[in-house]
This record gives structure tokens, C-alpha cells and sequence, in this order.
């Protein structure tokens, strides 16, 4: 029994299949975050006397640091320097210059338990920094400049290690920008124990190279889609496989900074410039691919309009310095954001609507993976300008999961009108092989009513009356379908073996049918010319009295039925001939049946003979059960 779930039902259950996925698949991501019970610093001091490493894991280092303007200094210069004041981290400070960041870590004391190793992890300290803990340098990202050499950018994540010898950490981190629109720690530092600050560097390190390398595979399905097609496939592959490249080149320079971990020596600025680049480039073919998916959807004068800014600014970043370019970065990616929002607009009003060349089911998947898009900008503008930690990475695995499943919905309608297009396709072959079948028995017919119209007019009526009941059976079932009830089949012989009666009066004719058969379909003229070649080649050619008996059986699963004669039989090279698809002069009938149960799944033909014998032909028809 199938199920009976309606179209809306199962795309219905598809979505609720998408949205666990989301739930599950963004559980590491949620790892990143760590103990909702996080405690905060206040006045630069930070108590963790109770805090169990072992069993709370991973702590965020936020809360009120103490921090020092303009000036780089030590601990001793900082802890009651009369220009430090209270600040909150993490957040950023607006505009460049240089700075001196201190936060105080009481840990737990007399415990044996205590990891001997300890682990910190930084996310994003604009533009250069470097790291201090109890006066010892631990690392650092970029160059802080000298008297003698101006720094470099950095801001690429890291994880270090450390083993405390005090009760207590001092954490001092200097900070400088000469780059972009404002400085300082913008996102949170992690401390734990050594194992837990690799897995979270690992993790974060793993999901950006996770979704980076789903991205490429899309971008490569869609290219050697295109290649495929002969490049004829439609600019909209080829927008989306460019779309998805950049995409990734994006997420690879941004996010994580992955290729600038892998790559220390990148310049920094030359590869913000590049994400930036291809951040913007994203968004452009975005609008190319959906104008080319749904032309209603965008007209010309929209995406000049559209994409006229986004190029601009991308000349900008071209040809003009990070420092310089960066001061608008905000401002351009919310110009962008709202292009997405008008184009997702206008998909909600295509739905709403129903005018759209694209499926509904389609339609409305596209729409919530690009909302995910939409949702993954937001937060990462949001947060890289006001610093409020929100975890970007989930509208990147909400997108991708929709995006999958939208493959999969084209995939099965694809399939599903490929199944409509070769069932008409195999209907239409069928019709046309029993209208060959139709002109041969009215010919031979024909031949007889006039043959007898001479000899013997009452039985020349008789037949006229034969063949009207014949080809009024014949004009029901082409009214109802290839497919009929058994029984009309049944009359359909009977008519022709009376017509055939009146030139052969020595043919005798047995029907063995299980009871309630003739209710079953089949194709029509399905057994009809078996019979005829029965008699006429077998019978006939005898020249003297011979029998058709024709038995029709039924069990569970099929209809078997066969039809055997008493004639001069077939030697085995016709049989063959007969049954050889490459052969063009063989029975036109054998031909049409063997044609017709080729495409019926599931259906058995045969043909048993033995020369002067007789020959039984045997058919096995599967029930069909709705």
C-alpha cells in the first residue's frame, strides 16, 4: 500500500527533515559559544577561584577590562595609572590609534586537579595586537610599530599554550590599527585547559573548511553541469558555479582567515582586499543567477540599478588603499544586504502570487536558503561593527542544508515529468501500434463480407452484424484507454471467431476463463490477435478441422493466458525469426504484442511449438493493485 501522504504533506516533512538537520549539524557550532554560566570580569578583574576547568570546560574572558588609550604599557604602569579606565569586551573602540588592554584571572587554588596546561584562544583584535600573561609574551597576529618601522595588520585567529606558575594571570595585550574603522577586541577569548582549546581551535578551524569545501562542490556540479550541456545549459548554472567560487574564496580570507593561518606570510591587507572582493563579487552574481532563473524577477533597469553600486565599491576596493576603502565597508555591505532583501522580496511576492515559471516547491526553498544567506551577512556585519558575538555560522549550514534539499526537489520533479513525458510517450507508441493492428483485421474482414455478399448474403449479414459488434467494442475502448476490462477483450474474440466461423465452419473454438477474471484490464487486443494467427496460420493452413482453445487464469500476483492450436505448428528457426527484434518481414501481430508487453513492467511472453503439433502461446500479465 502507498503512502497517502499529499505533495504538501511531503514537502512538508522535507522542510521539518531540513530544519532538524540545521538543528543537529549546528551543534559544534554551538560549542564555540560555551557555558551559558559564564562569569564576568568587573574592574579588570576576573574571579574563577570555583570555577572547575575539568568539568565546566571552556570560559570566555568578558566582562570590564581596564584599558589605557594611546599609550602601550606595562602591567606595573597600568594597574593604578590614573588614565585607565573601565571598558567592556568584547566591543570595539571607533576610529585608529594604539592601546594597552589588562584583565586579572584569579584561579582556582590547592587543587590537585588543576590542569598544569592551560590553553587561550583569540577570535578577532583589530588590527595588530600582541599577547602577554604574567609578563611573558605568548603570541601575537601582525606587528606593532616601533620608533623604527611601522606595524603590519594581523587579526588572525590562534590558540596558544601556557603553563601558569602563579595563582593568578595578568593578561596585558597591546593593540594598534592604522587600517580600518575602529580597533580593539571585538570578539571573545577563550581559556581553558590545553585539550579543550584545541578541540575549540580545531572546530572552528573545521567548520569554515567544512563549509568551504561544500561550497567548491557545488561550484564544480554546476560548472561540469554547464561543460556538460555543451556550455548550452543556460547562463544560470554557470552564475551559480561562479557564484559558489567566490563565495568560497570569501569564506576562506574571512570567517576563520583560513588561508592566513595556512599562509602566515600573506599580507593581511592584500587579503582582506580579496575577501572583501569576492565578499561583494558574491552578491553580484547572486543577482545574475536569479535574473537568469526567473527573468520576470528582475528586470533590466533593476539590475543596472542593482549592480551598479556593488561594482563601484568594488573598483574602489581595487584601486584605492585597505584604510581607505575600509572606512565605507559597513556602509556597502548594508547597501548589499538590502539588494538581497528586495530580490527575497520579490521571490515571497512570486509565491504569494503563483507567477513563477518555477515550481512552488522550488521556489519556496530557494527563498529560505537564501534568507539563511541573508541571515549570515546580518550577523556578520552586526557583529563585525557593534561586536555582539552572534554565531554568523549558522545561516552558512542553514543555506547549505536548503540548498541540497532544493537539489533534491529539481531532482524529483526533473524525474517526475521525465515519468509523465515517457508514459505519454509510451501511451501514444501504443496507440499507434493498435491502430496497426485495427486496419490488418478489418482488411482481412472486409475480404470475407464480400467474398460471402456473393455466395451467401444471409451469412454475409450475419458477419456485417459480427463486425458491427466488433467495432463498436473497438470504439468504446479507444474512448476509455489502452487499458479494458477482460471480458470486452472475451467479446471481441467471440465476434471474431464467428466472423471467422462463417469461412471455416470446421473451426472449433474452447474458452476455459477462470470465474471472476473478466474483471481485470489489460491492454486491449492483447489476446484478440493471437487468436487470429491461431487460426489463420495454424488452422487455416491445415486444411481440414482443428481447435483454438483459449484458457485465462488468475492467482494473486498475475493473469496467465494462453492460447493453443492443433495446426501445422512452427519449426524453431521461425519461432526466432519471429521473436527477433531486428527482423522487419515477421508476423505483424507477434511483432505488435511482443512491442506492447516490452513496455508493461513486470509482463512475460512465449511461443511453444512443435511442427505438425500445434503451437500454445503463453502470456503472464501482472495484476495490477492501486
Amino acid at each position: 500500500m502507498k503512502p497517502s501522504f499529499s505533495k504538501k504533506m511531503r514537502y512538508l516533512l522535507v522542510l521539518i527533515v531540513g530544519f532538524i538537520s540545521l538543528y543537529f549539524l549546528s551543534q559544534p557550532v554551538s560549542f564555540v559559544r560555551t557555558n551559558p554560566e559564564n562569569p564576568l570580569a568587573e574592574n579588570g578583574v576576573l574571579h574563577l577561584e570555583e570555577w572547575d576547568f575539568e568539568e565546566a570546560g571552556v570560559i570566555r574572558l568578558d566582562g570590564y577590562w581596564k584599558y589605557v588609550d594611546g599609550e602601550l604599557l606595562q602591567v606595573d604602569e597600568i594597574i593604578n595609572n590614573p588614565k585607565a579606565e573601565i571598558i567592556d569586551v568584547p566591543s570595539f573602540i571607533k576610529g585608529r590609534g594604539m592601546g594597552t588592554y589588562y584583565l586579572e584571572v584569579k584561579l582556582p587554588q590547592n587543587k590537585a586537579d588543576f590542569p598544569r596546561i592551560l590553553g587561550i584562544k583569540t577570535e578577532s583584535i583589530r588590527m595588530a595586537h600582541t599577547l602577554y600573561i604574567n609578563d611573558q609574551k605568548i603570541s601575537s597576529s601582525g606587528t606593532i610599530s616601533t620608533e623604527n618601522q611601522r606595524g603590519s595588520a594581523g587579526n588572525t585567529p590562534y590558540a596558544a599554550y601556557f603553563e601558569p606558575k602563579e595563582d593568578q594571570l595578568e593578561i596585558l595585550i597591546h593593540v594598534e590599527n592604522q587600517t580600518f574603522v575602529d580597533m580593539g577586541i571585538g570578539e571573545s577569548i577563550y581559556l581553558g585547559t590545553s585539550n579543550d582549546i584545541s578541540l575549540l581551535d580545531n572546530l572552528t578551524f573545521s567548520i569554515h573548511i567544512g563549509l568551504c569545501m561544500v561550497l567548491l562542490l557545488f561550484s564544480m556540479y554546476h560548472l561540469t553541469l554547464y561543460i556538460l550541456r555543451g556550455c548550452g545549459g543556460g547562463k544560470f548554472i554557470l552564475f551559480s558555479a561562479i557564484y559558489f567560487f567566490v563565495l568560497m574564496v570569501s569564506i576562506l580570507f574571512g570567517g576563520d582567515k583560513i588561508l592566513l593561518q595556512v599562509y602566515p606570510d600573506l599580507p593581511f591587507t592584500f587579503a582582506y582586499k580579496i575577501k572583501d572582493l569576492f565578499g561583494f563579487g558574491s552578491v553580484l552574481f547572486f543577482i545574475l543567477s536569479m535574473r537568469e532563473l526567473e527573468r520576470k524577477l528582475i528586470s533590466n533597469w533593476m539590475v543596472v540599478t542593482l549592480v551598479s553600486p556593488l561594482l563601484l565599491y568594488m573598483v574602489v576596493i581595487i584601486f584605492t588603499p585597505y584604510p581607505y576603502y575600509s572606512l565605507f565597508i559597513h556602509l556597502a555591505w548594508t547597501i548589499a544586504i538590502v539588494i538581497l532583501l528586495v530580490i527575497i522580496s520579490r521571490l515571497f511576492y512570486f509565491v504569494f502570487k503563483g507567477i513563477s515559471r518555477i515550481k512552488r516547491n522550488e521556489l519556496i526553498t530557494l527563498i529560505i536558503a537564501f534568507s539563511f544567506i541573508i541571515l549570515f551577512l546580518v550577523l556578520e556585519v552586526v557583529d563585525s561593527a557593534l561586536s555582539l558575538g552572534y554565531t554568523h555560522e549558522y545561516g552558512m549550514v542553514g543555506f547549505l542544508i536548503f540548498f541540497i534539499i532544493l537539489l533534491a526537489i529539481k531532482m524529483s520533479n526533473l524525474m517526475t515529468s521525465l515519468e509523465e513525458v515517457q508514459k505519454e510517450a509510451n501511451h501514444n507508441e501504443l496507440a499507434y501500434l493498435n491502430l496497426q493492428i485495427k486496419p490488418h483485421f478489418l482488411y482481412n474482414s472486409l475480404s470475407t463480407i464480400i467474398s460471402l455478399c456473393y455466395s451467401n448474403p444471409h451469412k454475409a449479414a450475419t458477419l456485417v452484424q459480427n463486425m458491427t459488434i466488433y467495432l463498436r467494442l473497438i470504439l468504446e475502448n479507444n474512448q476509455k484507454g489502452l487499458m479494458i476490462p477482460l471480458e470486452k477483450e472475451i467479446k471481441l474474440i467471440k465476434a471474431y471467431v464467428e466472423i471467422e466461423k462463417t469461412r471455416l465452419p470446421y473451426l472449433q473454438v474452447e474458452f476455459c476463463i477462470d470465474e471472476g477474471v473478466e474483471k481485470e484490464y489489460i491492454p486491449s487486443l492483447l489476446i484478440q490477435p493471437m487468436v487470429e494467427n491461431a487460426i489463420r496460420h495454424g488452422i487455416f493452413k491445415k486444411g481440414k478441422a482443428g481447435k483454438v482453445q483459449v484458457c485465462i487464469m488468475k492467482d494473486e500476483t498475475s493473469i496467465s493466458i494462453k492460447v493453443e492450436d492443433d495446426g501445422i505448428g512452427i519449426d524453431r528457426s521461425t519461432i526466432t525469426h519471429l521473436l527477433n527484434h531486428n527482423q522487419e518481414d515477421k508476423g505483424f501481430g507477434i511483432r505488435n504484442i511482443q512491442n506492447r508487453l516490452e513496455k508493461m513492467h513486470g509482463a512475460i511472453f512465449s511461443i511453444h511449438s512443435e511442427v505438425n503439433r500445434g503451437t500454445k502461446v503463453l502470456i503472464k500479465w501482472p495484476i495490477r493493485k492501486e
